[in-house]
This record gives C-alpha cells, sequence and structure tokens, in this order.
C-alpha cells in the first residue's frame, strides 16, 4: 500500500487526524482521527507488512501475538483503502505459466504479458525478439476484466476530448478511450516501465486492432522516457539516410515519398510515422510497427538526413527556417504526449537538438515530379557542403 496524495498527518492538541489538502478539499474528502498505532503505520507506507509490524510492536504493552497484530495492520489498511486514503502500488505480478510475447521496437524491448499470441497485430510480429536474455524497458499487462467495478478514477485531469481521456494519479496516468474499446482503462506509470491493460473480452478481431493502438499509446509514453520522439511523417531512404517530409494530414507526404520512390529509387520507409533518438551526437531514425493507413513501415535504423515540412502550393520554392521556425515546425508535427508542461520542454530541448545536427527546411510544393526535383537538388548540395 502507498499513500494517496493529497492527504497528510497533523497533530490538534496532540491528538493525530489524518487530513485531506489542495485538490481532496474541492473534492471534498473526508478526514480521519488516528490513534498512536494508526499514525505509527501511516508514517511507515509504503514500507511492507513485515516491516510496520516492527515498527508498532512497542507500541503493545500486552505483546499480543504477530498474527493479532498483522490482523490489526490488514484492517486498518483495508479500511483506509476503503475510504481512498491509501492505494495498491501498480506492480507487475509475474507468472510461470504465462510467458510474455517479447519485442524489439526502437531500441526498447517490450515485454507483453497476458495477451494470446493470436491477438498480436501482423505489424508487432516483425518486431518479435527471440532473445529471451534481453532485460525489458517497458511490461505491459493485459488483464480481462468483467466491467467497470474495481477501475480506478479520480486524478487530476490532463487532457479531455472526444478521443481519449487521461487523469494523472499518485505515481501514474489513467486513459480512458471509446475509440480503443472494449478497453476499459489503461493505467501507466509515471516512470514509463510498466503500464496494465484491463479490457473486456470480445471478438478476436476488435481486441487486435485495440490492442495495437493501445500499445502505440503507451510506447510513445515510454520512448520519450528514452529520449526517443515520434514525429508525424513519411519517410524514404535516400544515400543510406532517411529523410522525412512532414505535414498535417492531406498536404502530400504520400505523394511527396511516392514521387521520390518513383522516379529516384528511393524507397518508402513508414507512410506516417518515424521515431528518432540522437546517440553519441548523431541522429537515428528508428522503424515503428505503426505506420497509419499506407501499411508501409520497417524493422531497421537509420542515420536522418533531414525533415523536409510540405506545404501544398501552385510553385515549387524551398524555404530556409530560422532556428525559431524549424523547432515549432517540428515539434507541432510531434506524436510524442505533451500532456504536462515538462513534456513539452522535452519535446521542444529535443528539436533544438535536432537545428544543430540535420536539414531542417521548408518545401512548398505541387504534386508533380518537379517537386521531388527541386527537393532532391537541396538535399544534394545540402550533403556536398557537409562534406567539403
Amino acid at each position: 500500500m502507498k499513500p494517496t496524495c493529497g492527504y497528510t498527518i497533523v497533530s490538534i492538541d496532540d491528538t493525530p487526524y489524518l487530513l485531506p489538502y489542495g485538490q481532496k478539499i474541492a473534492e471534498n474528502r473526508r478526514g480521519i482521527r488516528l490513534n498512536e498505532s494508526g499514525a505509527k503505520i501511516w508514517e511507515c507506507l509504503p514500507a511492507k507488512n513485515e516491516e510496520i509490524l516492527k515498527k508498532i510492536q512497542p507500541l503493545y504493552p500486552d505483546s499480543p501475538s504477530v498474527d493479532v497484530m498483522e490482523q490489526d495492520v490488514d484492517q486498518f489498511l483495508s479500511q483506509l483503502k476503503t475510504w481512498g486514503f491509501v492505494n495498491e502500488k501498480q506492480e507487475p505480478k509475474d507468472s510461470q505459466d504465462d510467458l510474455p510475447i517479447r519485442l524489439k521496437i526502437g531500441g526498447l524491448a517490450v515485454w507483453l504479458q497476458g495477451m494470446e499470441s493470436a491477438l498480436l497485430h501482423d505489424s508487432l510480429k516483425a518486431f518479435i525478439c527471440k532473445d529471451k536474455s534481453i532485460e525489458k524497458n517497458l511490461r505491459i499487462d493485459f488483464q480481462a476484466v468483467s466491467g467497470v467495478e474495481g477501475l480506478e478514477t479520480g486524478g487530476r485531469l490532463l487532457i479531455h476530448t472526444h478521443e481519449i481521456t487521461i487523469c494523472e494519479k499518485d505515481d501514474r496516468f489513467l486513459l480512458f478511450s471509446d475509440l480503443l474499446a472494449p478497453i476499459q482503462q489503461i493505467r501507466l506509470n509515471r516512470d514509463g516501465t510498466y503500464a496494465c491493460v484491463e479490457y473486456l473480452p470480445s471478438n478476436p478481431e476488435r481486441l487486435t486492432e485495440s490492442f495495437y493502438h493501445a500499445i502505440r499509446f503507451i510506447y510513445l509514453y515510454a520512448a520519450q522516457c528514452h529520449d526517443k520522439f515520434a514525429i508525424h511523417s513519411a519517410s524514404v531512404l535516400y544515400h543510406g539516410k532517411a529523410w522525412l517530409f512532414a505535414g498535417s494530414s492531406g498536404t502530400g507526404k504520400s505523394t511527396h515519398t511516392s514521387l521520390w520512390n518513383q522516379f529516384f529509387d528511393a524507397p518508402v520507409l513508414n507512410g506516417d510515422l518515424n521515431l528518432i533518438g540522437i546517440k553519441d551526437s548523431s541522429v537515428y531514425v528508428y522503424g515503428l510497427p505503426w505506420c497509419g493507413t499506407s501499411g508501409i513501415f520497417h524493422t531497421k535504423t537509420y542515420p536522418l538526413g533531414g525533415i523536409v515540412h510540405l506545404k501544398q502550393s501552385t510553385q515549387n520554392a524551398c524555404q530556409t527556417l530560422t532556428k525559431a521556425e524549424q523547432i515549432l515546425f517540428t515539434a507541432q508535427r510531434m506524436i510524442s504526449p505533451t500532456w504536462e508542461k515538462e513534456m513539452l520542454q522535452r519535446n521542444l530541448a529535443f528539436c533544438e537538438q535536432l537545428c544543430e545536427n540535420v536539414l531542417n527546411v521548408r518545401l512548398f510544393c505541387t504534386k508533380e515530379r518537379e517537386s521531388a526535383e527541386l527537393m532532391k537538388q537541396k538535399i544534394d548540395e545540402w550533403e556536398q557542403n557537409r562534406e567539403a
């Protein structure tokens, strides 16, 4: 058990009280009076029960049996949980009979626990890792539930749209989305190492698709914790490097990458989403299984050449961007979370690093071959200047 945020012990006329503050006051949460042993138990949390028993034993003058003290502690903690003063720390539960599906995505080892292999999306199968000795970075448990009973509620609201609701509660985030039905709730630890997906049993096709998108939500947060960031963009391989063409939906990412593939024999790497990270002062693009409706993705890692921000136009022109524009344009295309101020700042700091290492320009373009030819010329010139 661990204390719920928003409660503290205060002494009033030498009597200990457990009282709410902050948001808990706004929620009209109750306070309670504690005896000496209750106050000592609260001060010990989130210690394990064995440690708590050692701390409170001196408070029992008649030295009752350990069983009696343990029963008292369990009863007290159960009452605190009922009233919302404490909650169970979210931890993975291992089972020898439930072997995980191991994935390696963008350099991160992801374990899927409790998911039937038949429910694994085809795109994710390409990232299965057979190395059982690899140390996991992220574990996701899948647990079937019978309904909304037992689901967590409350917390600080971070985001609420018609697509998703995200709340912060203690050491984790709670995610709810009708688009992910039959998933009822996703609990994601703040450190990005563990998540639990609770779902209603349904037809396999529906579950496969929902799990696929739920893993994406969770993974992108975990990747950000490892300083890897996702950009809404299509990419091609040219001169051994990945080149990203970014823009909002409908700006011609697929059209432009198709021109590169058709006329310059440049393979399309991903049709919708690219993961970027910096290692040893070099920028890399990592393969992801999520690729929008394009169906095009890869599993490899390539150096990043640059990012081209597309803008539909009646004429073709390549515009040099100021440093501020490079940072803002790139941040606007990021899919990595911005649920909190710190996440936004992390994204912006990464975009600033990119400006110092790769080409970052804006392309006003038509749908014709000339737009790709112009961009190819600019890229060739930029590479030649880098080598000089």
